[in-house]
C-alpha cells in the first residue's frame, strides 16, 4: 500500500474551494475548470467535519403501546463515549442485545446511555469526557456489560494501563 501511495502524483490546486465535480472536470471558485482522468483521480474533501456536533435525540425511537411498554422502533446511533464512534455504535448494540427481545424502553434505561456531544470549543472536552466516563461507569455496574467492555478492542482504554490513563487525564487543560 505504501508503494502504491508513493506513486500518487502530488498536485496542489490553489483556486479556491471546489464548486462542482462532474465526470471530466473539477470546477473551482477561481480559474478555469480543471480536467482530470476519472480512472486515475481521487478527490478528498478535507473540509468535511467527520465529527460534527448534532443535537442529541433519543437513541431508541420506539412507539408506545400503552402501559409504559414500547414496540420495536429505530435505533439512532450517536456518540455515547467521546469521539469513538465505532465503540459507541457497538456499545448501543450491546445494550440492545442485553435487553433481549422485550423492546421495552424501561429495560434500556438501566444502562443510562447519554449522548456525548463531540467537543468543538475549548472546554467542551471536559464535559464530554465526564459524560463518557459516567456512561461507562454505569455500564460497568452490569457484569455482562463490564466483561464485554474489558475485552472490546474498540474501546480505547483497553489498550493502555491505568497509569497511562491517569497521565492523560492530568493533561486535560483547566477551563
Amino acid at each position: 500500500e505504501l508503494r502504491a501511495l508513493r506513486r500518487v502524483r502530488h498536485r496542489i490546486v490553489r483556486q479556491g474551494r471546489v464548486v462542482a465535480i462532474d465526470t471530466h472536470h473539477a470546477v473551482m471558485e477561481r480559474g478555469p475548470p480543471l480536467p482530470y482522468d476519472a480512472a486515475a483521480t481521487i478527490f478528498v474533501d478535507c473540509t468535511a467535519d467527520g465529527l460534527r456536533q448534532k443535537a442529541p435525540v433519543p437513541i431508541w425511537q420506539s412507539k408506545s403501546t400503552g402501559g409504559g411498554a414500547a414496540q420495536h422502533g429505530t435505533i439512532v446511533l450517536q456518540p455515547v463515549v467521546m469521539c469513538i464512534t465505532s465503540f459507541s455504535a457497538a456499545a448501543i448494540a450491546k445494550a440492545e442485545l442485553l435487553c433481549g427481545a422485550t423492546g421495552d424502553d424501561r429495560d434500556r434505561e438501566k444502562f443510562g446511555m447519554r449522548v456525548v456531544p463531540h467537543p468543538v470549543r475549548v472546554g467542551d472536552e471536559v464535559r464530554a469526557l465526564l459524560l463518557a466516563y459516567n456512561n461507562v461507569g454505569r455500564w460497568r455496574e452490569h457484569p455482562e456489560f463490564r466483561a464485554w467492555i474489558d475485552q472490546c478492542r474498540l474501546y480505547f482504554f483497553v489498550h493502555m494501563s491505568r497509569m497511562t490513563m491517569a497521565r492523560l487525564l492530568l493533561r486535560i487543560p483547566k477551563v
